[in-house]
């Protein structure tokens, strides 16, 4: 055979091949999409500071569970700056989630023992700088049976200080002054916080979240939220408006035990109109609703506040 027919073969023989190469590319199943599973679920945005509280419910209520992967994916398409959990019981298995959360770090606040519903925190590490966590009360405190952990940080040139707690559950709805009352434990939690704060932090932006175990609406004689209810000009429940509306209660819409406080540095902030809270219904954007949700993430829903913040001011 002739060199030019040889090169005329080759050519013919390389032409097919090409072609049949872009016929296989069309065929190929589209790019994943950049939306996530919930493309709808949103909370906050770039210019304001968004926290989130959240029980994980036993996190992960056993090993072969697919809990991580759901809250992973909540948090991808929530972007929250900063997130305080309650209940995590195996620190390995929630910081191996959170290295499958592109631009977040995290850290169990209390012991790494298993079953022990530690805290834990996860931020974003673009618009949140982590300068300290540490716990207070550290077993010390009967009314306290997990260490609260605070995180002190900044988020855009503004220094804030997060609380996370969970405090004890559980009464019959009235407080009695005895030291194992879960009411009474509750109430002395409050008033260590308050005077932690007045104590520590008298002038900073500080932000007290958790599963509080206890509604903000009960009558004053059973309330064990007093002593920041009865102090209205250094504290706030962002989440007040949340507490009489049922589709808005944070544990599976029977009660609303998550709180949001903040304290008076950041009164004007969260008076703009920028600012918002809510209890986040992940489950409307679930297939299955409720029954998902419950089965695959928390009996807790998050509760999560959006401050538009300004530099600088003090008390």
């Amino acid at each position: 055979m002739s060199r030019s027919r040889i090169l005329v073969l080759l050519m013919i023989l390389l032409a097919l091949w090409a072609g049949g190469c872009g016929k296989s590319d069309t065929h190929l199943p589209p790019p994943p999409s950049d939306d996530g599973p919930y493309p709808d679920l949103s909370f906050g945005g770039d210019a304001t500071f968004d926290v989130l509280t959240w029980n994980l419910k036993n996190f992960p209520e056993d090993l072969a569970s697919d809990q991580p992967d759901y809250v992973a994916d909540i948090i991808t398409a929530l972007q929250p700056d900063v997130v305080a959990f309650q209940e995590i019981n195996v620190s390995s298995v929630f910081l191996q989630m959170v290295g499958t959360i592109e631009g977040y770090e995290g850290r169990v606040a209390n012991s790494n023992s298993y079953n022990s519903q530690n805290l834990a925190w996860i931020w974003r590490t673009a618009t949140v700088t982590v300068d300290n966590i540490y716990d207070i009360f550290e077993r010390d405190s009967s009314p306290f049976p997990r260490d609260p952990s605070v995180m002190e940080l900044t988020f855009g040139g503004v220094d804030l200080l997060v609380i996370n707690n969970h405090l004890k559950c559980c009464g019959d709805g009235e407080i009695a002054l005895v030291e194992d009352d879960e009411e009474y434990r509750r109430l002395l939690a409050c008033t260590l916080l308050d005077g932690w704060v007045e104590i520590n932090a008298p002038d900073r932006r500080v932000i007290i979240v958790g599963d509080m175990n206890d509604k903000l609406n009960d009558i004053t004689s059973r309330n064990v939220f007093v002593p920041f209810l009865d102090d209205p000009d250094h504290y706030l429940f962002a989440d007040m408006p949340l507490a009489t509306i049922p589709a808005s209660y944070s544990w599976k819409l029977q009660s609303h035990l998550d709180h949001i406080l903040l304290s008076d540095e950041l009164f004007a902030d969260f008076a703009k109109a920028t600012s918002t809270v809510e209890t986040i219904r992940v489950d409307l954007h679930m297939e299955n609703a409720m029954s998902e949700y419950q089965g695959h993430v928390s009996d807790h829903f998050p509760v999560g506040v959006s401050i538009d913040l300004t530099p600088g001011g003090t008390r």
